[in-house]
């Protein structure tokens, strides 16, 4: 496992708003009407909410009209990560937990693998 690098800048791993795989599938379900909804709820989240993982931190922007928030996760609070692929691995779910018992839930993330990897070399630390 590759180790974390903590220098003094923060270095960023990846920045992106969610799966584009997830979001042309949702796409293409949408004709059946049926996956309307969760079509709606996809382009929303790939509007308005971005997820980035540097060296330092977790944060998740949220920039909808309707609730705008920032959410900023620091590795030493973290206590463990978990991941669940999708679509035969095309994109993925993860859950980072706490310390203090709360979990963020982040859906539709490409390299949901290597992100996983990524927070385990960081909290390790």
């Amino acid at each position: 496992m590759e180790k974390c690098d903590r220098a003094l800048l923060s270095e960023l791993f990846y920045e992106g708003s969610g799966s584009n795989a997830e979001l042309v599938l949702s796409l293409i379900l949408a004709a059946t009407l049926v996956y309307i909804p969760i079509t709606i709820a996809i382009v929303g989240k790939r509007l308005w909410i971005k997820y980035r993982f540097t060296n330092k931190r977790v944060t998740i922007i949220n920039t909808s009209p309707l609730f705008a928030k920032t959410v900023e996760v620091a590795y030493s609070q973290i206590a463990e990560v978990r991941t669940a692929p999708r679509a035969f691995g095309l994109w993925g779910d993860c859950v980072i937990f706490l310390k203090n018992g709360d979990r963020l839930e982040i859906t539709g993330l490409e390299r949901h693998q290597e992100i996983k990897r990524h927070i385990m070399s960081c909290i390790i630390d």
